[in-house]
Parts: structure tokens; sequence; C-alpha cells
């Protein structure tokens, strides 16, 4: 019987064979997927897709700007960092709960009942969540109600970043806050 037809009766692996053998002449013509090899010591530039990315570290944005949020993530993904996120106090602590994040960016000034000095004293109560560091966001500092914001003293282990926000300021804050456990100072 003539390459390529097969009998009505034929044996079941035939539809096997015949792959083989279109697999075996698509190299032989040069057809097909190649994986290209790479001399050891140059560049491969198909080795960002293939490494494992390092353990990210999962990053909480709470605000009710979705504007801010979408920034925000923007800035923090492009530096390797999961980005989650809330647009409520009370969204933001069902999050906390339930993803654990890393860090917390909380805006203190909410439109929603729950504001953010709310959330960060209901984490200093809540066990499960006092150990999370917390850099607070605001955008009355740079206001005329500058006066009648708390002072950092009010909530000492959390320092606040001014909006808007340096990005660069943004990222050095987050490394040095994720690097100490939430001990490091202020850095707006």
């Amino acid at each position: 019987m003539p390459s390529g037809i097969t009998a009505p009766n034929a044996p079941a692996n035939s539809t096997k064979q015949r792959k083989n053998k279109n697999q075996q002449r698509n190299r032989q013509n040069g057809y097909g997927l190649h994986t290209p090899v790479w001399p050891k010591g140059i560049y491969n530039p198909f080795d960002i897709f293939l490494e494992k990315s390092p353990a990210m570290s999962k990053i909480l944005v709470v605000d009710d700007d979705r504007d801010f949020i979408k920034i925000t993530r923007m800035i923090l993904e492009s530096h390797n960092y999961e980005v989650i996120s809330a647009t409520s106090g009370e969204q933001g602590l069902e999050v906390m709960r339930r993803e654990k994040p890393d860090l917390v960016l909380l805006d203190i000034m909410m439109s929603y009942i729950m504001d953010g000095l709310d959330v960060r004293r209901r984490m200093a109560e809540d066990e499960t969540l006092r150990h999370i560091p917390v850099i607070m966001v605001t955008s009355l500092t740079s206001t005329r109600t500058q006066g009648e914001m708390p002072s950092h003293d009010y909530i000492p282990d959390s320092p606040w970043l001014n909006k808007p926000i340096d990005p660069d300021v943004l990222l050095a804050q987050v490394k040095a806050m994720l690097e100490t456990g939430g001990t490091a100072k202020t850095a707006s």
C-alpha cells in the first residue's frame, strides 16, 4: 500500500506512526518548533521567561481613589511586587485577614465610615493583623487642614507619605519597611 494511505483495518498505532513520520519529515525540511540553543556565556533573551522570579512581597493598597490605586499598582508591579487592593477600610480589613499581605499602604481619609486611622487602630487591636507594617498615605499635609491631622506620634509605628507620592520615595519606603519589618522611619 502506498505511503500515507491507511487501510481500513490498520492497527491502532498507524496514526501514531504517521504522526511520527510527519514530524520527522518536518524536522528534515526545517519546519516545526525548535528551541534555540545559545552558546554558554552568551545572553539568552528568553531567560527572563524561563527563570522563576523570586518570591514577591504582597502589598495591599487601601484607598477610595481608584486612580491612586491604579498608579500605585503600576509603580509597585514594575518592581516585582504583588499588589492587591481595597477601596474602603472595611474591605481593607477583610482583605488583610484573607490575603495576609506583607505591607499595607493605607489612605488616611476615605469617603466611607471607617477611615485609615480607624483601620490602623483596629489592626493594632487584632492579634493577626498588628504585625503587618503600614505606610499611611495622605493628601492633607499639603492643604490648610494640615493642623487638624494627628501627629506622627499618634501612630508611632507607621510612617506617612504625602500625596502626590514620588515613585522613588514610595519604592524606597516600601523596600525599607519590608527589610526592617515595619520599623523604618518616615521618608516623606
